[in-house]
């Protein structure tokens, strides 16, 4: 183990191992997953250790001769965090007696709040999408503010940097239940910007039409208090009508078109003159970069 135990085992007469079978051995083991985890919250009150002495000049040195800077320090929590996370026993690695340790402190450490993200929380990785991002232009794509509504909807959170413990060890971030970022969660943040566009889209770009079937309209042009059209047609350009009017967002039953109303399939059609923006306000860069990545 990368940690000492300080407990009063039993042991046999050559205090070489501990006997096994022994409940009180047992019930001191059933301890340790939650001593260890408990540690954290001390360890991460305490200072950064010294640092060790700067590097004699000109054993470092910037290609114009000038010494480079030290790196920055991390903060105490992400030392200590980072520290912690390499003393954590992994599946394989203890035998005998200790042998389930891995997978006790494994369960433990996953329900605590414990991990740092890129936004400045802790979160329990067994309890939310922690992911590692190895693509520093992706994870800062995701991080553009035109995407922090779609991002948050999927409740996806980025480990912060500065746990080169955790990103490097694939067995641990197993253990912990966090994941690399996938396809999978680029599909699942495009959708959720498809359904804000949706839910958002009403009240700016006069939208949200209510239609005769009770279903919103999506990126529709019609009245913007979402008031449910009559059967006869009425209402501000754009609703919902059944009389096959022709007209700016007026739908055509017999030919299905038009630019924005309801059709007589009791399908919302997408209004072109609307104000709001089809993609929940991303701008087109952004999004082409995403699909780019996703697909």
């Amino acid at each position: 183990m990368h940690f000492v135990v300080n407990a009063d085992f039993v042991v046999p007469a050559s205090r070489e191992a501990v006997t096994e079978g022994c409940a009180w051995n047992k019930m001191l083991r059933q301890r340790v997953p939650t001593l260890f985890v408990a540690a954290l919250q001390h360890m991460r009150k305490l200072p950064l250790p010294p640092q060790p002495s700067p590097s004699p000049p000109g054993a470092e040195a910037t290609a114009n001769g000038g010494e480079l800077p030290p790196p920055p320090s991390p903060s105490p929590e992400l030392f200590w965090t980072n520290f912690w996370l390499r003393c954590m026993p992994l599946p394989g690695q203890l035998q005998e007696f200790f042998a389930e340790l891995p997978q006790m402190v494994a369960r433990e450490a996953r329900l605590s709040a414990f991990l740092p993200t890129t936004a400045g929380v802790v979160v329990a990785p067994g309890l939310a999408k922690a992911r590692v991002c190895s693509d520093p232009a992706l994870q800062a794509l995701l991080e553009d503010p035109s995407l922090a509504v779609a991002v948050g909807a999927c409740q996806l959170h980025f480990v912060a940097a500065g746990l080169p413990a955790l990103r490097s060890s694939p067995a641990l971030r197993e253990a912990l239940g966090v994941h690399e970022l996938g396809a999978d969660d680029l599909v699942d943040v495009l959708e959720a910007m498809c359904v804000t566009a949706g839910a958002g889209g009403g009240r700016a770009g006069g939208e949200g039409v209510r239609n005769t079937d009770g279903v919103d309209g999506l990126n529709g042009g019609g009245n913007s208090d979402s008031a449910a059209a009559d059967d006869t047609g009425s209402g501000d350009t754009g609703g919902a009508h059944t009389d096959g009017c022709d007209g700016d967002g007026i739908a055509t039953p017999e030919l299905g078109s038009g630019s924005g109303g309801t059709h007589k399939d009791g399908i919302s059609r997408s209004h072109k003159s609307g104000g709001g923006s089809s993609n929940g306000g991303v701008p087109v860069p952004t999004l082409a970069r995403l699909l780019c990545a996703a697909f």
